[in-house]
């Protein structure tokens, strides 16, 4: 039995009754013959299985091929028949009453039999084709243009069925598509339709970017230019990656995107791309190949998912998972506050007052009077309770490393700065930040500290932007 592989290039064909719907009838049939230019004869047949199967509900799609003694039929597509049905029925003789397949080529005509239990035509194939739950099968002969039989299409129904008007479309359309001989007479002519084949990719909401074997890009679809704010001759003009991709990530990734293109295998990478407003987002880039009769690599479609939300989450949860690791091992031995004077109890009720309030909170006493119990008191009682609680002994840090400790810095801000430090500020952020010993802290830096106290944002060493706290 033959079975077609798929070909790398039909993710861009619907795979669901929705999106053939949302397609137009005309635009998707034009586009698959121009993908089908120089394919395969499998890749070919199994492409226009799957487009009907997405266009038709319910609907199971086989094709047979002549056998070379012109008596028998081999599948040459079946991808989503029963295993069991494939076997039994794979080289059928060609007759009047060998199923829908077997009569439609013998008789050069299509042949529908709405229920398979009860037609003559498939006293023989019954019990396989019901034991494989199929009910009804239309079949049509593939004929090339001086009538000679190719071999048949046939749809099969889980259920007993008659022929509509969308089937009967369908059917007019696949054999006018299999016309094996014509489709490279028409190569011409579909090369000069290729705007249909932008239309179809630029209705999807993905960025897709066409690559040449070696990764140069080609076209981008509309996604891709709204995003980017670019044209489409901007697009083939050199530099295209270098204008929208993140330097950082260009040279992070590059051999690795070389490496992969060269082995010609499908994979993914992770990077930022500049939108039209000048900020960068995370992206999911799936590339896959497309390739020749011979197996070669002829294009790379390269699909985006933004994933921007999920990489600051991530991001966030690292952060903060880090200084919690950090704060449990220096400090698991205080749980609780445990006491019952007067003067304690006065203490908490002031802690369940100020827990549900966003104002910076002073903490007075000598050292080891508690003041870190007090604190991490108000933040399990306040709403920020189930975030990070990130505690600093401002005396315990030098005063050259201070400033980037507690609001980070960025790649290069110094010597020694090989890549960018998240600040012990924006590791809290959304959760609560406890400063002890606050004032042995340098001038300078309390200068600096009010300042963050009073506007809500930190500004990381070297960084342009300053971060919103919350």
């Amino acid at each position: 039995m033959a079975n077609a592989k798929a070909s790398p290039n039909l993710q861009a064909v619907p795979t669901s009754p929705s999106s053939a719907q949302i397609l137009p009838g005309d635009a998707v049939l034009d586009t698959l013959k121009m993908v089908l230019l120089g394919a395969p004869l499998n890749e070919v047949l199994t492409t226009i299985t799957r487009l009907i199967e997405a266009h038709s509900e319910g609907v199971l799609c086989s094709i047979f091929l002549v056998d070379e003694d012109g008596l028998h039929l081999r599948y040459g597509v079946a991808e989503n028949l029963p295993q069991t049905y494939r076997a039994a029925t794979d080289g059928i003789c060609i007759g009047p009453n060998v199923g829908s397949c077997g009569a439609a080529a013998y008789l050069r005509q299509p042949v529908f039999v709405a229920d398979i239990v009860s037609d003559p035509k498939w006293v023989r194939l019954k019990d396989s084709a019901v034991s494989a739950g199929l009910r009804a099968a239309w079949s049509s002969p593939i004929l090339s243009q001086d009538g000679k039989v190719l071999g048949t299409f046939d749809m099969y129904y889980r259920e007993v069925r008659h022929p509509g008007t969308d089937e009967g479309r369908v059917k007019q359309w696949f054999a006018t598509a299999t016309d094996i001989e014509n489709l490279k007479q028409i190569e011409a002519k579909l090369r000069e339709d290729g705007r249909e084949f932008r239309r179809i990719t630029d209705a999807i909401p993905h960025t897709i970017v066409v690559q040449d074997p070696s990764g140069v890009p080609l076209y981008a679809n509309q996604a891709t230019l709204d995003y980017t704010g670019l044209t489409s001759e901007d697009v083939v003009v050199p530099g295209f990656r270098e204008r929208i991709f993140h330097p950082d990530d260009l040279e992070r990734l590059e051999g690795e995107r070389k490496a992969a293109l060269a082995r010609g295998l499908p994979f993914e990478i992770e990077h930022r791309a500049r939108g039209k407003d000048g900020r960068y987002r995370w992206f999911l880039i799936r590339y896959n190949p497309l390739r020749d009769e011979q197996g070669r690599v002829i294009r790379w479609y390269a699909t985006g998912t933004d994933i921007d939300d999920r990489k600051r989450n991530e991001d966030r949860t690292r952060n903060e998972n880090v200084a919690l690791r950090e704060q449990i091992d220096r400090d698991s031995m205080f749980e609780d506050i445990v006491g019952s004077s007067e003067a304690l109890r006065k203490v908490l009720r002031q802690v369940d007052k100020v827990a549900h309030s966003d104002s910076t909170v002073l903490i007075l006493g000598e050292t080891g009077t508690g003041k870190e119990l007090i604190e991490r008191a108000i933040h399990r009682r306040s709403n920020r309770g189930e975030r990070a609680f990130i505690g600093v002994n401002c005396a315990a840090i030098p005063s050259s490393l201070i400033a980037s400790e507690l609001f980070g810095h960025e790649k290069g801000a110094f010597t020694g700065a090989t890549q960018r430090r998240p600040g012990r500020f924006e590791s809290a952020n959304g959760g609560t930040i406890f400063l002890d010993e606050v004032g042995d802290l340098p001038p300078e830096i309390q200068i600096a500290l009010l300042r963050v106290l009073q506007n809500v944002r930190s500004n990381a060493s070297a960084a342009t932007d300053q971060l919103p706290l919350t």
